[in-house]
């Protein structure tokens, strides 16, 4: 419900309660209003939290003026505690998912990568299917924080984010090391397969210099690892894709005529 639409937008925005109401106000900003066409009276209060309204309860009957001023009396005595409950419930959840997400691009980050990877272990071991893990780093970010600003690279950051869970499967992880790092966990890829999706990782992160800077700003240095044979631990796949991933950044550079420095090297995340 969004804040100020309806009986309850009214309210959170206002933060004051609405008794016996007219339901049909609830569904009006959806151009349905038979969604609640059974519904002939609202009771509706805010819920007051530490730092302003954490949330509405409304309540609904089939009759007209079907609410009385005990009704608004008795919830009103609850919704202070009822308040404090959605507010903490609220800040619970805010903190679990901060614990296992990137906050820019809402994608896993180390922690939960490393989790997912040894899930990922254990199931291709028990069924014996191949694995893959890409370590992929762009080419050129710090030159967009320069030229662009940090608030256009943050973007371009997004913009990635959302075409690799793109060029991605369903079930296949993009999770975000930090900085200008992204982790793909891809199972049943072999080398083959790779070798074909690489490319596609590329152009996700060249299609999104463009599309955010207007022109081809960045590239990508793509280094894989697979299971078993480089491998049977995170630490393990994560330490030979890192090299690989800097294999290719060196090659990159050589190509360009620039010396990789020792400022670029990416430290292993085992």
């Amino acid at each position: 419900m969004p804040i100020g639409q309806g009986i309850s937008g009214w309210v959170a925005q206002h933060k004051k309660p609405i008794i016996n109401g007219d339901p049909m106000a609830e569904s009006k900003h959806l151009g349905d209003p038979s969604r609640v066409s059974v519904l002939r009276s609202t009771l509706s209060i805010p819920l007051q939290g530490r730092d302003g309204v954490a949330g509405v309860l409304t309540l609904y009957l089939k009759e007209k003026q079907a609410f009385t001023k005990d009704h608004l009396r008795m919830l009103l005595a609850a919704s202070s505690k009822l308040g404090l409950s959605v507010e903490n419930s609220l800040q619970f959840e805010k903190a679990q998912d901060s614990a296992s997400t990137d906050f820019l691009t809402g994608l896993p980050n180390a922690r939960s990568i490393c989790a997912h990877l040894d899930s990922e272990l254990a199931r291709s071991e028990r069924s014996g299917q191949p694995l893959a893990v890409l370590l992929c780093d762009l080419n050129g970010f710090k030159t967009v924080n320069d030229n662009f600003g940090h608030l256009v690279g943050n973007k371009l950051l997004e913009e990635i984010a959302r075409n690799f869970r793109t060029v991605c499967r369903e079930y296949d992880l993009v999770g975000r090391l930090g900085g200008d790092e992204f982790i793909l966990v891809l199972p049943e890829f072999t080398t083959t397969t790779v070798k074909e999706f690489i490319p596609r990782v590329q152009l996700a992160v060249e299609d999104a210099g463009r599309t955010v800077c207007g022109k081809k700003v960045v590239t990508a240095s793509v280094g894989a690892a697979f299971y078993p044979q480089d491998g049977v631990t995170a630490e393990e796949l994560l330490s030979e894709a890192d090299r690989a991933m800097y294999d290719a950044k060196e090659s990159h550079y050589r190509e360009k005529g620039v010396p990789l420095t020792p400022q670029l090297v990416v430290p292993s995340h085992g």
